[in-house]
C-alpha cells in the first residue's frame, strides 16, 4: 500500500476489489468435492503447493473489510470508502464452470495425482452437486465483491 501511495499522483484515487472464492457457493462446492477425492498421499511437490496455498488463503481470509480499510488508511490514503456489490454470473453450463476451475494449475496438479476412480467419482459428485445452480439451461450464481476506494492526499503531512 505504501508503494501504491508513493507512485500515485497527489489527489489520485486508488480503487481495488476483493473476494474470497470460498464465499462463492459453486467454488465452495468445487473445493469441498475436490477435498474429498484428492490424493491422501500427495507427492512432495503437491504437498508443498498445498502448504503454500493454505498459507496464502489463511492470510487472505484474515483481511476482512475493516482490516483492508485500516491497511489503506495506515499507508496514508484518505477519504477511504467501501462499496459492496453483488453480481450474478451466468454461464452456458456447469461444464464451462468446471473447465474454468480445472484450468487452474493447482487444481490440475491435484487431478493428476488422483487415481482414475477418484477422478470419475469427483466428476460425478461435482456434476450432481452443481445442478442446484442450473436454471433455464444456464449455470447461474451470485458473486459478492467489495471495493475499496481511497484518495492520495494532495499534500502528505
Amino acid at each position: 500500500m505504501e508503494e501504491l501511495l508513493r507512485i500515485l499522483k497527489p489527489g489520485g484515487v486508488l480503487v481495488f476489489n476483493d473476494w474470497h472464492l470460498i464465499d462463492v457457493k459453486p467454488h465452495r462446492v468445487f473445493g469441498e468435492v475436490l477435498g474429498k477425492y484428492r490424493s491422501k498421499k500427495p507427492s512432495p511437490q503437491l504437498r508443498r503447493e498445498r502448504s503454500a496455498l493454505a498459507i496464502m488463503e489463511s492470510f487472505h481470509h484474515s483481511l476482512n473489510f475493516d482490516a483492508q480499510k485500516q491497511m489503506v488508511y495506515k499507508a496514508g490514503f484518505r477519504e477511504t470508502r467501501i462499496a459492496n456489490r453483488k453480481y450474478q454470473i451466468r454461464l452456458p453450463s456447469p461444464g464451462v464452470f468446471v473447465k474454468m476451475r480445472l484450468s487452474r494449475y493447482a487444481v490440475g496438479r491435484e487431478m493428476s495425482e488422483m487415481t482414475s476412480n477418484q477422478r470419475m467419482a469427483f466428476s460425478s459428485e461435482l456434476n450432481e452437486r452443481l445442478r442446484v445452480f442450473v436454471s433455464r439451461h444456464n449455470f447461474i450464481f451470485d458473486w459478492n465483491l467489495f471495493y475499496i476506494r481511497a484518495k492520495k492526499p494532495r499534500r502528505i503531512a
